[in-house]
């Protein structure tokens, strides 16, 4: 009964080790590229056409997703690729040729409280990226993944209850760029590539803090007014909750649009709903 019973979770034990791990998967891209940069290489896909998903587990609360689009065909003003996360409603950024950029995301506020009833950030997850600044900041001005933390196997619960660590969530991310290029259409006679290519997704990292200066937000100004950024889509800001508040006061005023339209604009408290607002053109700061 013992030879019966090691024998039984060992073949367990490489059942969890080859197959229950956090799904990832790629959908409509084409087979992962490296290209040389001086800070290190980068692993990056086109995607297949205008659009493609990437299945990925959530490592933590903050997603930062590195975006490549060396295309000759685009001009300076760039192109607009959609962001959707899990389906939902998605955030709309342009992206520019020849570098990097990176976009950055609280999930909690696009995901809702579903996925959220366990904090990734606590599991015991398999993989957890430390980021820290790239070495040559003028050309890279991202981070990148100093080191991975492998979890140990756990050979205790793997020998008396035979069920893996539970792993942290996988999430949809989707890219669909407005426009696409055949390289064998630019370079000309003699030319074989003719794949459809759309942008140049890079590997998502996870950020272990959330930035001081916000996420989703252009740099910092100052006017007569005192000290604001524009936002993109969506933004976030890190709020210190102090035990004596009891309200939070938001300012916020429309962008000169030459075509103003109302803003609507919609509160979350970390993944909580809180209301909508309707921001009029003209209308100067609100509180």
């Amino acid at each position: 009964m013992l030879i019966a019973y090691l024998t039984i979770s060992t073949f367990e034990f490489a059942r969890i080790l080859l197959y229950d791990r956090p799904r990832s998967y790629e959908a409509s891209f084409y087979p992962a590229e490296t290209v040389s940069l001086p800070g290190g290489d980068r692993t990056f896909r086109w995607t297949r056409g205008n659009g493609g998903d990437l299945l990925r587990p959530l490592y933590g609360q903050i997603v930062r997703i590195p975006l490549f689009l060396p295309r000759p065909d685009v001009a300076a003003e760039g192109i607009r690729v959609e962001i959707s996360i899990d389906g939902g409603s998605g955030d709309v950024v342009t992206v520019y040729p020849g570098g990097w950029q990176t976009f950055d995301y609280y999930l909690p506020a696009l995901l809702g409280n579903d996925p959220w009833k366990d904090d990734p950030a606590t599991m015991k997850v398999d993989d957890f990226a430390v980021l820290e600044p790239a070495a040559a900041a003028a050309e890279e001005p991202f981070l990148q993944p100093r080191s991975i933390l492998l979890r140990p196997p756990d050979y205790v619960q793997v020998f008396t209850g035979w069920h893996p660590q539970p792993g942290p969530p996988s999430v949809w991310f989707r890219f669909e760029a407005e426009s696409t290029f055949i390289p064998a259409d630019v370079a000309g006679e003699g030319a074989v590539d003719e794949r459809e290519l759309g942008v140049g997704v890079g590997e998502l990292l996870w950020l272990a803090e959330f930035p001081a200066e916000g996420i989703g937000l252009h740099a910092w100004e100052e006017d007569g007014d005192g000290r604001f950024a524009w936002t993109r889509a969506r933004a976030s800001l890190r709020v210190a909750y102090e035990d004596s508040s009891r309200r939070l006061r938001v300012s916020l005023r429309p962008p000169p649009d030459p075509s103003p339209e109302p803003l609507i604009v919609g509160f979350y408290w970390n993944a909580n709903f809180v209301e909508t607002q309707v921001i009029q053109p003209e209308q100067g700061w609100t509180d």
